[in-house]
């Protein structure tokens, strides 16, 4: 099981956001494929069993362009390849796109910005396969992807490109993508 506490998502990087809990229950309302789960209030959390259980919004590009920032607070014991959050397709025809992923105990954040290369800020150093919350941050720069646990940076990737462009036409997905085992507890974009 991937437990999330939250995620976020921002059009401007190194800028962490909180928000209330509002914009969450939105997009879950507009947009969630988790069955029948009620969220009143503070201390919820949603649980994703690696099957059929996921959030699934518009391919609205929300302003994101260059830049993003994506945050998520996590809980799980699976060392599987699992997706936290993303809004990319593993396609040759848009090349754009990106997610932030658990994959071996350890998390990431990938993507494409259009000039046919995939960039990664690398795994993170911090094992969070253990059962514990973990607060994770993806930062795509331009042309460079960072990862963050527990407010530390721990990897990045630095590209050489001429331009980035992050608009996709794919849907934004939360807990989906492979095979998703946990929880979410608060999502903030």
């Amino acid at each position: 099981m991937l437990h999330f506490s939250s995620f976020s998502i921002a059009s401007f990087p190194r800028v962490i956001v909180f928000r209330t809990l509002a914009l969450f229950f939105s997009l879950l309302a507009v947009a969630s494929s988790v069955a029948a789960q009620s969220l009143p209030g503070s201390g919820n959390t949603l649980s994703f069993n690696g099957s059929n259980s996921y959030i699934s919004g518009s391919s609205n590009n929300r302003g994101i362009t260059q830049q993003v920032t994506v945050e998520a607070w996590i809980k799980t014991i699976s060392t599987d390849y699992q997706w936290v959050i993303g809004k990319y397709l593993n396609s040759l025809l848009e090349e754009k796109g990106f997610h932030l992923y658990i994959a071996g105990g350890t998390a990431g954040f990938n993507g494409r910005i259009g000039v046919g290369q995939y960039m990664s800020s690398g795994p993170s150093t911090t094992r969070i396969d253990d059962g514990k919350w973990h607060h994770l941050t993806g930062v795509c720069n331009f042309s460079t992807w960072q990862i963050f646990v527990d407010g530390v940076l721990e990897n990045a990737g630095v590209y050489n490109a001429n331009r980035s462009d992050l608009t996709t036409s794919t849907g934004l997905v939360i807990g989906c993508y492979d095979v998703q085992q946990g929880q979410l507890a608060q999502s903030i974009f």
